[in-house]
């Protein structure tokens, strides 16, 4: 509430500022989204051999990579 009584300026530096936090808070989000699409894209392709390398059966392999890219 000071904030407004300060003037204008000041409000519009807050603003700004939390426009920024938004945005880097939306790109981060936006790339772990991306990060997830390709690995379960990744996963969905190997095959047994590569499953047994990461220790992975085929069963848990199929639904982590069905699950979709906003889904931790």
């Amino acid at each position: 509430m000071s904030t407004m009584m300060v003037g204008s300026m000041t409000l519009r530096r807050v603003t700004a500022s939390r426009i920024a936090l938004f945005r880097k808070q939306i790109k981060g989000i936006l790339i772990e989204w991306r990060h997830r699409a390709r690995s379960r894209r990744e996963l969905a392709d190997l095959d047994r051999a590569g499953l047994r390398d990461i220790g992975m059966s085929p069963a848990a392999a199929k639904y982590e990579a069905s699950k979709p890219f906003w889904t931790a």
